[in-house]
């Protein structure tokens, strides 16, 4: 496995197909695995706030999302792999969902956006089994009980892999 160091943010990064395979083996072994979207933008809110530097610290890995965070470890003397928008990941991570008998959620965005992701998805890849989709407009604050009602829908659900789209931080 490939580790970097990027803005003093030590994170491991695969390629597209290794990081499909991790989360598929670790699902088949019961496991959990914690990856992050990597970009500039999401590097820089790590580097002013360490709730979320921490966070990327807890990651298992960190999918290279923009060209940006490349090019910076370029230039600190580290090659990263090819980077993988969520975008277009989503679609091998459906595949991959499919083939494996594997169940997805989706989480984030406004209103109606993860049903119609949910629905596109299943167009291409009729098998994909999504056990559940929820917009991302809740209230987030730890004290209030709208993070226990998301929490207890994706537990009913009980999803193998679970795709959070809630922008950064």
């Amino acid at each position: 496995m490939k580790s970097a160091d990027v803005l003093g943010i030590s994170f491991v990064c695969l390629t597209r197909a290794a990081l499909l395979k991790a989360v598929a083996d670790s699902v088949h072994r019961g496991g959990k695995v914690l990856v992050l979207s990597g970009n500039i933008h999401s590097f820089n809110i790590a580097y002013e706030n360490p709730a979320v530097r921490q966070l990327f610290a807890r990651a298992d890995y960190v999918r290279i999302d923009g060209e940006g965070l490349r090019l910076g470890a370029r230039l600190l003397g580290q090659k990263l792999p090819s980077r993988a928008t969520l975008a277009d990941f989503i679609w091998d991570l459906a595949a991959q969902c499919e083939t494996h008998s594997l169940s997805l959620y989706l989480l984030g965005a406004a209103p109606g956006v993860a049903e119609r992701a949910a629905a596109r998805l299943r167009e291409r890849y009729p098998a994909l089994r999504v056990v559940g989709v929820m917009h991302g407009f809740f209230d987030r604050d730890p004290e209030s009980t709208g993070n226990e009602e998301v929490i207890r829908r994706i537990n009913e659900a009980r999803p193998n892999v679970l795709v959070v789209g809630l922008g950064m931080p």
